[in-house]
Formats: structure tokens, C-alpha cells, sequence
């Protein structure tokens, strides 16, 4: 996990190995650092930004309750080489 600290803005990335997907290990964590992010930080905006073709990492940003902001087409590059957007999820306090 990692948590990324901006003045008002926080993002939250996550990174799992292949045995452990699917446990709710990461939808626990990000629940845990957003706690912190809003109560103790004082964030006001949290971001999860995932590779759209990553149905995944989007299945866990909408169950966690984030809202779907933006689609920054051909953002990133894959390990593959390949090109894809980049999903961006917003959750606000």
C-alpha cells in the first residue's frame, strides 16, 4: 500500500501478489487509510487511479465507494508496452 500525501489531496495505490487477490485484503486497507486520511489528516479529496484495463483494482475502487471522475486516455504504458487509459476514482469529504 502506499499512501501519497498532497496538501488536501491524498492518493491511495495498491499492489497485491497473485495468491492473495480476491481475500479483501486491499478493500480492508484502503477502508483503514482512508479512515486515517480524513480523521487524521484532514484530507479532503482521496484518489485511486488504476489502468482501465484492470477490472480488479476498478471492482475494488467502486466497492469501496469512490465515484468514477475521470477517463485520461492513453495515460500510462503497461508492463506489456501496450498503451491504456487511466481511471481515476474520487471519494470527498
Amino acid at each position: 500500500m502506499r499512501l501519497a500525501i498532497g496538501y488536501w489531496l491524498l492518493a491511495i495505490g495498491y499492489w497485491l501478489r497473485s495468491d492473495s487477490v480476491g481475500k479483501g485484503f486491499i478493500s480492508e486497507a484502503v477502508a483503514k487509510l482512508e479512515e486515517y486520511a480524513f480523521d487524521e489528516l484532514n484530507a479532503k479529496r482521496l484518489e485511486i487511479r488504476v489502468a482501465q484495463s484492470n477490472i480488479k483494482s476498478r471492482k475494488v475502487a467502486e466497492r469501496c465507494g469512490y465515484e468514477l471522475e475521470a477517463n485520461l486516455r492513453n495515460e500510462r504504458r503497461l508492463p506489456s508496452g501496450k498503451l491504456d487509459n487511466t481511471l481515476v476514482y474520487v471519494k470527498t469529504r
